[in-house]
């Protein structure tokens, strides 16, 4: 049999006070068909950090349209580039073990983004 994988992904500013009240935005991914009871508890480690989204807010472009239709542009490349990995998987499927032992087919889809990363759209 097959089953889905559902991949959640999540981002947040995160102040890194060690570099001058730098800011950070890491993206970490968990899959949804965890019990909530393990996604609740950070030692159960069921959220890992995928990345550190680009933070450059691209001064240089004056026009304020232009900066935010880059960043944008941006955040997609990047988002795009770091879910690559996942396309082939998603279309053939992993044989994966389950939880009862039995081998199936696992097609990790992306079935959230929740995020707070500026001029996303």
């Amino acid at each position: 049999g097959a089953t889905i994988i559902p991949i959640i992904l999540s981002s947040d500013k995160t102040q890194i006070t060690m570099f001058r009240n730098k800011a950070a935005y890491p993206l970490y991914m968990t899959i949804g068909n965890l019990p909530k009871e393990i996604h609740r508890k950070p030692s159960r480690r069921a959220w890992i950090l995928l990345a550190y989204l680009p933070t450059s807010w691209l001064d240089h472009i004056t026009n304020q349209a232009a900066r935010r239709r880059t960043v944008t542009n941006l955040f997609h490349a990047c988002m795009s580039h770091i879910l690559d990995p996942l396309k082939a998987p998603a279309d053939t499927g992993l044989p994966m073990a389950s939880g009862d032992g039995v081998v199936r087919r696992g097609h990790p889809l992306v079935a959230c983004y929740a995020g707070d990363y500026p001029n996303k759209c």
